[in-house]
């Protein structure tokens, strides 16, 4: 079984994080696509956040009509920061799994924990804007840039008819994604200015945003998180 895993903050989850996800999953037929909300950050233990329980409703609402997106709490539940490598370790047992991480955040990933045991733990599909231009090796650290000689890093395969992304070696495919301009800081700000968020959200969640008076200050700190915020099956 194929499963793909997107990550993030998500307050909120907006059509940009659909859109990769939907397109990762066409392009190397993913059997699931897990939505992980963070619990908190690594990268921003500072930053202020809506509580999991908004966040985690939010990604719900978002996914609840399509066949193969789910929601994991696997993050929320668990203390401490979110690290990816954490998360790709208790998931290693459910089949291949298949990273979904942006084109900014590649860049640093070698910031992230653990991160060279990322790698054998996972293919990394990275979501680039159109117009984007291809990583250059020479711009990345040591450890990056040994998948690229190797041919271990690809470019999107619709590009390249000779590019297949089943090649049993692939550990990083670029793919080039549209609708990558929108950004939850962005509809944060377009709410508390009450500015429109139509079809920048599923209607679903800018009805609960505006129900829950979501963005308009009043925020809470990830240390405030509920333990039982996530779904159970």
């Amino acid at each position: 079984m194929r499963i793909g895993i997107l990550g993030g903050t998500f307050d909120p989850i907006h059509n940009g994080h659909l859109i990769v996800a939907e397109e990762a999953r066409d392009r190397f037929k993913l059997d699931r696509v897990l939505f992980v909300p963070a619990r908190i950050p690594p990268h921003k233990p500072d930053m202020r956040i809506s509580s999991g329980e908004h966040r985690i409703q939010m990604v719900r609402l978002a996914v609840q009509d399509h066949p193969v997106f789910e929601v994991s709490d696997i993050e929320l539940v668990r203390k401490g920061p979110s690290y990816t490598v954490d998360t790709l370790k208790q998931l290693q047992s459910t089949g291949e799994l298949y990273l979904l991480i942006g084109y900014d955040s590649f860049l640093s990933i070698d910031t992230w924990c653990a991160y060279e045991e990322i790698f054998s733990l996972c293919r990394i599909v990275v979501a680039s804007r159109p117009g984007s231009q291809p990583v250059q090796p020479e711009n990345l650290t040591p450890f990056l840039r040994n998948f690229f000689p190797a041919g271990i890093a690809r470019y999107d395969p619709q590009d390249d008819p000779g590019n297949r992304t089943d090649d049993p070696n692939w550990r990083i495919c670029f793919l080039c994604i549209p609708g990558m301009n929108i950004s939850s800081s962005e509809i944060r700000r377009r709410v508390s200015n009450h500015a429109s968020i139509r079809y920048l959200v599923p209607a679903a969640v800018a009805r609960y945003i505006l129900r829950e008076c979501l963005y308009s200050g009043q925020t809470v700190q990830p240390e405030d998180i509920s333990e039982n915020t996530g779904d159970k099956r």
